[in-house]
């Protein structure tokens, strides 16, 4: 429940004069009173560091920077000018600024600017997703410095800041993560009034999560409100790639990391860091953002792109990023195309006498005879010293892939200074670290 609705008359009115006349002082009171916050956090989560938040309140002009840190604690509070014409921006050329939850898309500086734009400026990603299904218009919404003085309302839709205030700013801006939030008029809330709806939204992006790891494809489009999303183009492709992972028996996992959730007008933005894990390696998939509504005791997607891949009007989307990271990733789970590779690194390294890169092709509990992994090693390089050159090649070559072990057999067409020989190769594999290594060899002449 908004807070200025749960404290007396008394409080209420003094509230409304300090937010309304006072803003400074506002921010000041705020600062010695860790259990209020503007009602847009839901959650914040910065990992290791703290997360910022910035605030525009179009009734006062005003800009207030927060860092969440376990407290919201604003920063500092400075002046702005906002759109000359009151309201919601709807469509191009209305004067209005928008309002909503959005973030920064790049950074202009000064060189590339006129300098109506002031020492720097950061365009926003209005129309936002919100906007876009409300029919809401229009573009080139930035919030930037100017070369004349600030007054109240007077900018064509743009956030406008002193050259100081926007430089002191930058240094906490992280571009498609810093969220900005434009409302008319900032209302405050206790820190734990929204906890009940934070731990739906939180488990329901983690039942999300999941759906998209083990789920079915109805199960993972149960999530998305099918008014607005009613189908996924990606899943079959990935489908494909998880069936491929699963045969592997290569553990994996998809992390949600640094999730925050902001709130307005009765929708919520969640944003966090997607990983993609397979064995020990993870791949950075990139800053998701997902917006949600809430209808009775149901929770639906009704908007979900990549922040750095937002496509624009006219032109091919970009691929997606889950898909892309997922063939980043396929070396350390797929199947015959891998292991043929290895025998051919492995071939390679020999022919080269590169002991090296052929001792990297062994499991570290590789066994031949009574010799383990650094025996036979040691045997390689004196036979590679002894001989002048060596030649081997392979034909005919059979993969089988498994789930825990592989093999691949081949005829093998070995010469060297003081030996040859031809024969039937049987090379068997197993996973270490999510990589295909040799773990028995068998070799019989032919």
């Amino acid at each position: 429940m908004i807070y200025c609705l749960r404290i007396g008359f008394f409080l209420a009115g003094f509230f409304i004069c300090i937010l309304t006349r006072l803003q400074p002082v506002a921010a000041d009171l705020l600062q010695a009173s860790p259990k209020i916050k503007p009602d847009f956090f839901v959650s914040m989560d910065g990992g290791e560091a703290s997360e910022y938040a910035i605030v525009v309140e179009k009734e006062t002009q005003k800009l207030v920077l927060y860092r969440y840190n376990g407290v919201y604690e604003p920063v500092f509070n400075v002046k702005c000018s906002t759109g000359e014409v009151p309201g919601i921006k709807t469509r191009s050329g209305d004067k209005k600024t928008p309002e909503g939850v959005y973030f920064f898309t790049g950074l202009f500086e000064k060189k590339y600017l006129s300098a109506v734009y002031g020492e720097m400026a950061f365009p926003m990603d209005y129309p936002n997703l919100i906007d876009q299904l409300n029919g809401r218009e229009g573009n080139s919404i930035w919030m930037h410095g100017t070369n004349k003085q600030i007054k109240d309302r007077d900018s064509n839709g743009c956030i406008v800041l002193a050259n100081a205030d926007i430089e002191k700013l930058s240094k906490y801006i992280t571009v498609n993560r810093t969220p900005i939030i434009v409302t008319d008029k900032i209302h405050y809330t206790e820190l734990d009034d929204d906890q009940t709806i934070k731990e739906h939204l939180m488990a329901f992006l983690h039942e999300w999560n999941g759906a998209l790891l083990n789920g079915s494809y109805e199960r993972y489009l149960s999530f998305y409100d099918q008014g607005t999303i009613s189908r996924i183009a990606w899943w079959d492709e990935w489908n494909d790639m998880r069936n491929e992972l699963r045969q592997s028996g290569v553990p994996a996992d998809i992390h949600l990391n640094k999730l925050s959730i902001y709130k307005h007008n009765g929708v919520y933005t969640a944003l966090f860091d997607q990983l993609i894990q397979v064995g020990k390696q993870i791949q950075d998939v990139g800053t998701r953002k997902v917006c949600l509504k809430t209808e009775a005791d149901t929770i639906r997607i009704i908007g979900d792109i990549y922040q750095s891949v937002m496509p624009k009007n006219n032109e091919q989307k970009a691929e997606n990023p889950f898909l892309r990271a997922c063939h980043d990733l396929k070396k350390y789970y797929s199947g015959n195309n891998d292991i043929e590779a290895l025998v051919d690194k492995w071939l390679t390294a020999w022919k080269n006498k590169d002991i090296e890169t052929y001792g990297d092709c062994y499991a570290s509990d590789f066994r031949f005879k009574q010799m383990d992994r650094k025996a036979w090693l040691e045997k390689k390089k004196r036979l590679s010293q002894r001989y002048k050159y060596i030649s081997v090649s392979k034909e005919k070559i059979v993969v089988k892939t498994g789930v825990k072990t592989s093999s691949a057999t081949f005829i093998q067409n070995y010469k060297s200074s003081g030996y040859r020989a031809v024969g039937e190769k049987e090379l068997i594999f197993k996973r270490e670290n999510g990589q295909w290594k040799i773990y028995r060899e068998r070799w019989k002449k032919i």
